[in-house]
Formats: C-alpha cells, structure tokens, sequence
C-alpha cells in the first residue's frame, strides 16, 4: 500500500496533501502493530508487527525515519518522537519494495528470513524502539467492538 500511495500521487492521482497524510497513517498503523508485540501467546511471530517491524526499521535505516531523543514538542514529559521525513520516504519505500519483490520472484527464503531478522532481532529492537512504542501506545485502550446476536 504505501508503494502505491507514491505511485498515485507521482501518476497525479493523489495530491502531495492526501499521499503526506496516507503515509504517515500507514506509519501509525505500523507503530500500532509495533506496540503489541512481535510474537503471538504462542510464541510464534505476529506477521503484521513483524511487516511494521521491517517497514519502521527499514525507513530508519534510510534516513526516512529518525528517533530524536530529546523532542517533547507538547511538553507532555514525555521525552523523544519519531520524525518522518517525507521526502525520503518515497525511495525508501521503493528499495524495499525492489527487494521485498526480488524475494518473492526468486523464491529467496533465505534473504527473507535475514530481512526478518534484521529488524526484529537484537539491534533491530532498538531501531524500532519497541519497549518505548509498547510503553506509549498502550496506555491508551485500542477501541474493540463487542458483537451479539439477539433472539
């Protein structure tokens, strides 16, 4: 999704306005996945924290992204925020779509399982700042909606 919000807003089909506020959603919902863990009760990984995982780590790593730790701009005393830097987040975005698809077209498990690691494991964890993401986020009840079906 976030590959094609650049491709609309580059055809003209999206404003700069519009595509700016559907990435730095997307990023949101990433930090949302990123604050429930990146593994299930069982022990197995989350597939959606693990994709926000690698999206938030990747776009750190290019320079898309970047944790200021000193940053508290509504003096909340919460001190460091990510910051999005919109106008390098379009190449990010395209660089790991090249390999996401390079994986996919050769059937490279192996790379798969390094891109995994990379950004969920040991100095990945702290590119993503996921006990600081944890901490922040989940203060805060996620909406749920309860269901029933009345006879």
């Amino acid at each position: 999704a976030l590959w094609y919000t650049e491709l609309l807003r580059k055809k003209g089909l999206l404003d700069d306005a519009t595509a700016r506020a559907t990435l730095t959603d997307s990023i949101q919902w990433a930090f949302g996945h990123i604050s429930r863990g990146l593994f299930d009760s069982e022990g197995k990984r989350s597939v959606y924290s693990t994709i926000a995982a690698i999206q938030i780590g990747h776009f750190v790593d290019e320079g898309a992204i970047s944790f200021d730790p000193l940053l508290d701009p509504q003096e909340s005393g919460d001190k460091g925020r990510f910051r999005i830097y919109h106008d390098r987040l379009g190449p990010a975005v395209e660089k790991l779509m090249q390999r996401t698809g390079r994986i996919l077209a050769k059937g490279d498990q192996a790379d798969a399982e390094a891109l995994i690691r990379t950004y969920t494991e040991g100095a990945g964890i702290d590119k993503i700042k996921l006990k600081l993401v944890q901490e922040r986020l989940l203060r805060f009840p996620k909406e749920s909606f309860s269901y029933a079906i009345l006879l």
